[in-house]
């Protein structure tokens, strides 16, 4: 907690099991293609010059592996695959997948997530809780915000304040790294906004944002900074993305 008043803590956070957790328990996912995006992953990465995971999680690789997309189409259902990730790598993963697929004998498989989105929403609906507590409800619950977005046709903005105000509320929350897979900005203008909201707080974003010179957006902001205030209940440390 000490750190989040701008109070110096030592030490480092161990990485968490849920960052890697889609991945390494997903009993079905093809090992050896799993091998081969995770390769196509490094050399992108090594390529553009940033860590790995800006490309895509572990997680998004794993389903890859496991539903074996053959169209666009498809692999905008993947785990992580906003449009802005459709556009950019469809064509590195997609001719790489079916390559794999057709040398294999191996078909396309349905992902269970778009057909039980709908039971999700009615079940959530049917509990009498507010608005804000289902969406806590399901997020906690290990869906992303984009689907949780999906889940209630609104945008993903608008599940991120439902977030940051049940934080207000005091209602605990799931750390988690798929928040910073929604940010836009640079790997090294998130790492500077995580630090900004350390050393200045979270209560109000126009100081971080005038830290960094106005060079990260608002919609950004109040991403990272839920990400930020969600590391809370770890030991009062973040981790360093």
């Amino acid at each position: 907690y000490a750190v989040f008043k701008g109070e110096q803590v030592a030490g480092i956070l161990p990485q968490l099991a849920t960052v890697t957790s889609g991945a390494t328990h997903r009993a079905d996912y093809d090992a050896d293609l799993f091998a081969k995006l995770r390769a196509r992953r490094t050399a992108l990465a090594q390529a553009a010059g940033v860590p790995p995971y800006v490309i895509f999680s572990d997680r998004s690789l794993a389903d890859m592996a496991t539903y074996l997309p053959q169209s666009p189409g498809s692999f905008a259902n993947m785990y992580g695959v906003g449009q802005a990730k459709l556009e950019k790598y469809a064509d590195e993963f997609l001719p790489l997948i079916q390559a794999y697929c057709a040398e294999n004998g191996l078909a396309e498989k349905r992902p269970p997530a778009p057909a039980a989105a709908p039971a999700r929403q009615i079940a959530v609906a049917a509990t009498g809780k507010s608005r804000m507590e289902e969406v806590v409800a399901a997020y906690n619950g290990g869906q992303s915000v984009a689907a949780v977005a999906a889940v209630y046709n609104v945008k993903v903005s608008t599940i991120i304040n439902h977030l940051y105000n049940a934080h207000r509320a005091g209602l605990p929350l799931r750390a988690a790294d798929d928040l910073l897979e929604l940010v836009a900005c640079a790997p090294d203008l998130r790492q500077r906004a995580l630090e900004a909201f350390v050393s200045l707080g979270s209560e109000f974003l126009r100081p971080v944002f005038d830290a960094l010179g106005e060079e990260v957006s608002f919609d950004d902001l109040h991403i990272l900074r839920l990400h930020v205030v969600s590391q809370q209940s770890l030991d009062g440390k973040i981790r360093r993305n």
